[in-house]
């Protein structure tokens, strides 16, 4: 007889204003890629936005894809475990 575990968790997505307010959020279950959230997280955001800070996870195309068609030029920083790399990012 084999028992499996499966671990099931569910992982909080923030967007965090440079005042340390909380500007949206996304609840999403462990197996929803992080890149499906983004344009939920940044579509209501009407403010103009200087620059994007975000871990690895979110270094993709379909992210760059998602922030380039709401915001115009911007910072991107993508925090790696070992480093990280900023891009600038022309839009529109």
């Amino acid at each position: 007889m084999f028992l499996y575990i499966v671990i099931v968790y569910k992982k909080l997505h923030l967007i965090i204003d440079n005042h340390q307010i909380i500007q949206g959020s996304e609840l999403t279950d462990s197996y929803i890629k992080d890149q499906c959230v983004v344009h939920t997280l940044i579509n209501p955001i009407e403010e103009k936005v200087k620059h994007i800070t975000a871990n690895g996870t979110y270094d993709n195309n379909p992210t760059y894809k998602a922030i380039t068609k709401n915001f115009q030029a911007l910072i991107l920083l993508f925090l790696h475990k070992k480093g990280a790399v900023a891009q600038k990012v022309k839009s529109r």
